[in-house]
């Protein structure tokens, strides 16, 4: 990425240079994965007995 700034540019110029040349962020939208998982025990006694692995 390449930004050219000018001799005299004032900062105002220059923060909308650097802040138009940033990727915009994409949102994902999550509510499709809602309910999808289906867990025949407690996700908190999943979530422990992994941390437990390490012991």
């Amino acid at each position: 990425m390449t930004i050219i700034l000018k001799k005299g540019m004032s900062l105002k110029d220059v923060d909308k240079q650097i802040n138009s040349s940033k990727p915009k962020q994409k949102l994902h939208n999550f509510e499709r994965y809602v309910g999808m998982l289906k867990l025949k025990k407690d996700p908190l006694a999943i979530q422990k007995a992994m941390r437990d692995e390490w012991e």
